[in-house]
């Protein structure tokens, strides 16, 4: 079982250690983000933080099961370091032996898992990267 931080609970087998809490902490400026899609797109209210948080989860239960909390540090968001790098999440895990809990990246695209835009196709994605 993992708790988010919204209350909400999500079941995830743990053949290790059974039923686990791992709690997914959010940020303030997170949450602030967060607050302003719900703004911006009223009909879909809550869905951003359901997204990462199942993304979070569906992480958790295939790379550190035996993880006990996740600091969301920020919300879908590409570059950073490398700025060609793609959509991502970043991440703190706590309490695993089985991850590095620093700066742990989750891939995914937030408007397209909304369905806040179409999914590039191979032939668009290959074109928009020619000169």
């Amino acid at each position: 079982m993992y708790q988010t931080a919204s209350g909400g609970a999500q079941a995830a087998g743990n053949s290790q250690a059974g039923k686990r809490n791992v709690k997914i902490h959010f940020t303030e400026k997170v949450e602030a983000q967060l607050a302003e899609i719900d703004r911006r797109y009223p009909h879909l209210r809550g869905e951003a933080r359901r997204i990462h948080e199942r993304k979070i989860s569906e992480y958790i239960e295939q790379h550190c099961s035996d993880a006990t909390r996740v600091n969301v540090r920020k919300m879908a968001h590409s570059g950073g370091t490398d700025l060609a790098e793609a959509e991502h999440i970043t991440i703190t895990v706590k309490g695993s032996k089985q991850v590095n809990t620093q700066g742990v990246h989750i891939y995914m695209d937030l408007l397209e898992l909304m369905g806040l835009k179409e999914p590039l196709s191979k032939e668009k994605s290959h074109a928009s990267r020619s000169p």
